[in-house]
């Protein structure tokens, strides 16, 4: 058996607050409480909730093929893309995202509700509904969000608001283009940072920097020929 999540979605069923991974299966049989591996994380985890979803029903399914999708439901730690098989070790490359375009900070403006707050972003990270980030040499614990257009935080907060009951505060920030960091050369010192960049980590702790401008992102290669920057993860190259 061989599959990988492709999609999570949470709060099909608001009642009960359930969560589902879509899984495509590329080759052999699923059936319901076989155990496979998560080649992601290297544990071995048990799909026994699984399910067919058509529109709003629902059946239980015992087993699939090749090119079928099943539903895992639970609150299992599955990622967009993460591969699942009998055979330790057989992984796929990373599903290819976009390069954010837009940047703000998300508050939370009711401390009493951050408990929801937190849960419900958490979830909705999963699904990829934006990308989170992290930046270096600051006290500041507010999430830093990138999305490819401001659509996406419009989303975010609805589904917080309406799925969770939490308000949230967007705040822009100065920042157009993110790049990901790295060394060319092993023995290169801290870069030299154009005015208005900041550095940081994404959701896998690779390095990341944001620049407020084009040309900014230039002058940074001219004064940092000892680094590299790319605009997608160094692993999916």
């Amino acid at each position: 058996f061989l599959g990988f999540a492709f999609k999570i979605q949470g709060n099909m069923n608001p009642k009960h607050r359930d969560r589902v991974s879509f899984i495509r299966i590329v080759s052999g049989k699923f059936e319901r409480d076989m155990s496979v591996w998560n080649t992601r994380n290297g544990k071995l985890v048990r799909l026994s909730n699984s399910q067919r979803m058509f529109a709003r029903e629902r059946e239980t399914l015992d087993a699939a093929w090749a090119g079928d999708v099943i539903g895992i439901v639970g609150n299992y730690d599955f990622e967009i893309g993460d591969t699942l098989t009998e055979v330790p070790g057989i992984k796929y490359e990373e599903i290819p995202r976009f390069t954010p375009e837009c940047f703000a900070f998300l508050h939370n403006p009711s401390p009493a509700k951050f408990k929801r707050f937190r849960d419900g972003l958490d979830q909705l990270l999963k699904e990829g509904v934006t990308q989170v980030f992290e930046l270096l040499d600051t006290t500041q614990r507010v999430p830093l969000l990138g999305a490819v257009g401001p659509l996406q935080f419009e989303v975010l907060r609805y589904r917080l608001e309406t799925e969770y009951s939490a308000e949230s505060r967007l705040e822009e920030t100065r920042w157009e283009f993110l790049r990901w960091l790295r060394k060319r050369d092993l023995a290169a010192t801290e870069p030299s940072l154009p005015t208005g960049a900041a550095l940081g980590k994404d959701s896998t702790s690779a390095n990341v920097i944001f620049f407020p401008t084009k040309w900014s992102i230039d002058f940074f290669l001219d004064q940092n020929p000892k680094w590299e920057v790319s605009e997608t993860p160094f692993e999916s190259l």
